[in-house]
Parts: C-alpha cells; structure tokens; sequence
C-alpha cells in the first residue's frame, strides 16, 4: 500500500479527542488538519518521511498549530460599540427631511 493511502482524512482526524479538546471552533480545526495533512504529504512525496506518523501523532501536530495560531492572532482590544451606541444613540443628527418623515408617520398613528 501507498504511504500517501494511509494518510487520516480529515474527518477521522477531526473526531480525535485530543483534536476536539484542542479548539472550540471546527473550522479552526479543519484548516489545521488540512495544512498538517499537506504537509505530510509533501514530506512522502520529498522523501523526507518514510512512513505516515501515527494518528494521535499527527493529532498533537494539529494541536500544536492550533496552539501556535491562537497566540499569533490574539490581541487586546476594546470593546466600545455598546457605549457609543447607547450614549450617542439619543443626540444623533437627523436631517431635517427624516425628522419631518419620523413625524408625519407618528402623526398617522393618532387617527
């Protein structure tokens, strides 16, 4: 049999625990199967590897990736839409064409 043949797809890979306890989020974990897969794949095919790696070895290189992404893409931030909204919601501007709209349907709701 092909060593590529024995390569996990991704599905299988998917339902490892130590995958599923990797991320909350799916699709986080199916880029990071999909990007080890290729990988391993070109690894066979340079000849750099002779022989799949284990599922749960390759499930920890999946979650080692997930692991390293997280960190690359967090960042602090603050969170301000709600006070802009809420405080600013009241004073906003309306052009004199909405304002007199806003009051002709109000005006409507009284007969």
């Amino acid at each position: 049999m092909n060593e590529l043949q024995k390569i996990p797809n991704v599905d299988k890979l998917l339902a490892n625990p130590a995958i599923i306890e990797g991320t909350p989020y799916r699709q986080e974990a199916v880029d990071a199967i999909r990007d080890v897969l290729t990988e391993l794949r070109e690894e066979i095919k340079t000849g750099k590897l002779k022989k799949v790696p284990e599922h749960d070895e390759i499930a920890q290189s999946v979650v080692k990736l997930i692991n390293k992404r997280a960190k690359r893409g967090m960042r602090r931030v603050i969170n301000g839409t709600g006070v802009i909204l809420h405080s600013n919601l009241g004073r906003a501007c309306l052009s004199k064409a909405a304002a007199e709209a806003a009051l002709d349907e109000h005006d409507d709701d009284d007969d």
